[in-house]
This record gives structure tokens, C-alpha cells and sequence, in this order.
């Protein structure tokens, strides 16, 4: 999998968040009928303002077939319900335009472009900033 260095050392950054108390880190994995995971979502939560960074990844096999926005409607009505969360934020890089699509079919707003923030594979990214709200209207 070509993303899979970059989610372990997401995994990785987030268990530092964690030892450094700087938030909390929840790790969802999706599973298909044979016990594989698919895919992963994660958040991560900054009590003091009420919000959580979400990532996510779904095998290039189970794509466009609904199980990311499974993952995602998951998350959202966890972050939002139980943990009483207020905000969600999400980057994208600007050529992953499924991904984009997701966050949008979700509900949430793309805010705007964040030049050269991201660092993948030692070359620097914009990234697309996107948010929902718990107050913002959900899709039907």
C-alpha cells in the first residue's frame, strides 16, 4: 500500500499527542467479511477547544463502494454524540478529489488551502482545510 508509511507515521504522531497530553487519539478499523482490514479512520481530540483532526484510509480494492462514507458517518455521530465534540477538521491534497468528495457529501465545508503544510515523501503539499460543525446541517 503506497499511503501506508504515512498512516503508520500518523499512528506514530498521534501516540506522542498522547504521551505529551496534548489530545486523544481514537483509532476506528473497518473490516470486510473475511476479518481483513480495509481501512482506518482516525481522530484526534483536543478537549480544551472541543475538536478532533480526522484521517482516514480505505485498501485502493473497497473504494467507491460506500465504506469510507461508512467510516466517516460513524465518527462524525460519535465525535458529535457521546463525546460531545463541536468541531471536526479534515485536510485533503488538492488532486484527491474523492477524498474531497467525501468530506462534501458529509456535510462538511471546505474553509480553504494551506500553502506547503504538509511534508509527504520530503516534498512539500498545499492542503485543502475542510470543517463541520455539530451545529451544521447533516445531508439527507
Amino acid at each position: 500500500h503506497p499511503d501506508l508509511d504515512f498512516a503508520r507515521d500518523r499512528v506514530r504522531s498521534g501516540c506522542q499527542r498522547i504521551t505529551e497530553c496534548e489530545g486523544l487519539t481514537l483509532l476506528a478499523c473497518l473490516g470486510n467479511s473475511s476479518g481483513e482490514v480495509i481501512g482506518e479512520i482516525g481522530l484526534i481530540i483536543n478537549w480544551r477547544h472541543r475538536k478532533g483532526g480526522l484521517g482516514y484510509l480505505l485498501d485502493a480494492d473497497y473504494r467507491g463502494q460506500g465504506y469510507a462514507s461508512e467510516m466517516l458517518q460513524g465518527m462524525i455521530e460519535h465525535a458529535f454524540g457521546p463525546m460531545g465534540l463541536h468541531r471536526l477538521f479534515a485536510a485533503t491534497w488538492p488532486e484527491n478529489k474523492a477524498s474531497e468528495n467525501l468530506l462534501n457529501r458529509n456535510g462538511f465545508t471546505l474553509e480553504g488551502m494551506s500553502r506547503g503544510a504538509y511534508c509527504k515523501e520530503g516534498q512539500y503539499l498545499d492542503g485543502h482545510e475542510w470543517s463541520l460543525l455539530a451545529t451544521d446541517p447533516r445531508p439527507v
